[in-house]
């Protein structure tokens, strides 16, 4: 009888993600398990939108 390997059980046990601060630019967790940037201390999802709203809240409005 041959093994199912979609059954079997992991060889380990999963770990749940750290909380590593919040997001400077959308004001959720950010998790060891995200994609983000530290930028001088402050952590932003490397996303477009987290990125444009963390820059626009620090930068200063020209025009």
């Amino acid at each position: 009888m041959l093994d199912n390997p979609i059954l079997k059980p992991l060889p380990f046990e999963p770990q749940e993600p750290v909380e590593l601060g919040q997001c400077c630019g959308c004001g959720n967790e950010v998790y060891d398990i995200d994609e983000c940037i530290d930028y001088d201390g402050d952590l932003i999802h490397d996303d477009v939108f987290c990125l444009a709203s963390y820059m626009r809240e620090i930068g200063d409005k020209v025009g």
